[in-house]
């Protein structure tokens, strides 16, 4: 009998404007549950460490229930190869967290980037919480991972998964 656990890896894509704390939860658990459904002894949890609003539910939640957890910040500082040679950066604001870094401007495609980085490692499934108007950075995750062919559920306020 092999004592290797096989987890199911779960990229979580939420808004930094998503607040609800029970539809993420219920969302998480019943990917859990169809999971173990489906043969694997668990999950990982991979998402893009936003210090605010989902992702920071979806990590409370995976430590709570002792997951593992795969955080992939975006490399705010750092521009990527197709970057636009023309001036593209931000100015930071004051006090801005959701940007981190040590640079006073930031790259705006680092999110984009990310995102991509998580849909590459080939997560078995993707849930989302996008937010309710607007574009985000979370609708760019569910886009790459649709046409990535990974299955993705989408969790509404206020609404049971």
């Amino acid at each position: 009998m092999s004592s290797v656990l096989e987890l199911a890896l779960v990229l979580f894509t939420g808004s930094r404007h998503f607040h609800d704390q029970n539809t993420v939860e219920a969302g998480l658990m019943d990917t859990w549950h169809d999971a173990t459904q489906l043969g694997y002894d668990g999950i990982e949890l991979m998402h893009g460490a936003c210090p605010d609003g989902a992702d920071r539910l979806a990590d409370r939640w995976a430590i709570a229930h002792g997951i593992p957890v795969r955080r992939l910040a975006a490399d705010w500082d750092r521009c990527g190869p197709n970057c636009p040679p023309r001036p593209h950066r931000r100015p930071r604001r004051p006090g801005d967290r959701l940007h981190p870094g040590i640079l006073p401007d930031y790259c705006p495609g680092a999110g984009p980037r990310r995102n991509a980085a998580m849909v590459a490692l080939r997560p078995v499934y993707c849930l989302a919480a996008p937010p309710t108007i607007g574009r985000s950075g979370t609708r760019n995750c569910m886009r790459l991972a649709a046409a990535a062919r990974i299955p993705v559920h989408t969790l509404t306020l206020g609404a049971p998964p």
